[in-house]
Order: structure tokens, then C-alpha cells, then sequence
């Protein structure tokens, strides 16, 4: 019996990589307002592409970090940053921006 991650919620099992071993075939990073386009011709027809994220730094104070938006197709993977300016009544203004992230790139 093997033994992985699972994410559970109070219903149950939402995620589980139990029976799942993922390849790493790529590592970047991308920078607020960047778009990156990697395409992995390499990879045997089938292979599912996924992703994790995980951010560089803090956000400052006057900031709101989100994720980048992330768009996979077949084999090809275009990741791109978000920076935009918003405001509201009860904050004030804020720039909206994913930051710098690293993004590593899984298949299975």
C-alpha cells in the first residue's frame, strides 16, 4: 500500500495522489504582467499536465497577490501574471498583481 497526499474537506476525499506518481518536467518563473508559453512536445501523447505555485515574497501592505492565470492544452502551458489596479469603498486602492511565483510543472 502506498501512501500520498490527499486534501479532504468534511465530505470527503477532494484530492489524492495515494496511487499517483507525478514527473517534474519543467521549472520557471514569471513576473507580474508576464506571459510565458512552454510547450512539452517531449511528453508521450496523453500526458496530463498540472501545475503548483508557490510565491517568491510577501505582497507589500497597499497590494493583493493572486494567482496567475494558467492555461493548459495537450502538451502546451501558457502561465500569465496578473497586474492591474482596483479600489474600493472600504480599502481604498490596491494593485491587484500575482507577484513573482516560481511555477513547477508536473505530468503523469
Amino acid at each position: 500500500m502506498s501512501f500520498g497526499l490527499q486534501i479532504k474537506e468534511p465530505a470527503g476525499t477532494v484530492f489524492d495522489l495515494d496511487d499517483t506518481t507525478l514527473l517534474q518536467v519543467d521549472f520557471f518563473a514569471v513576473q507580474q504582467g508576464q506571459s510565458i508559453t512552454k510547450n512539452f512536445s517531449f511528453l508521450p501523447s496523453g500526458a496530463t499536465l498540472s501545475t503548483a505555485i508557490v510565491f517568491l515574497n510577501q505582497p507589500p501592505q497597499d497590494e493583493q497577490f493572486v494567482l496567475p492565470t494558467i492555461s493548459i492544452s495537450g502538451t502546451s502551458m501558457t502561465v500569465t501574471g496578473i497586474n492591474s489596479s482596483s479600489s474600493t469603498n472600504v480599502s481604498g486602492s490596491f494593485t491587484v498583481q500575482s507577484g513573482t511565483v516560481f511555477v513547477l510543472v508536473f505530468a503523469k
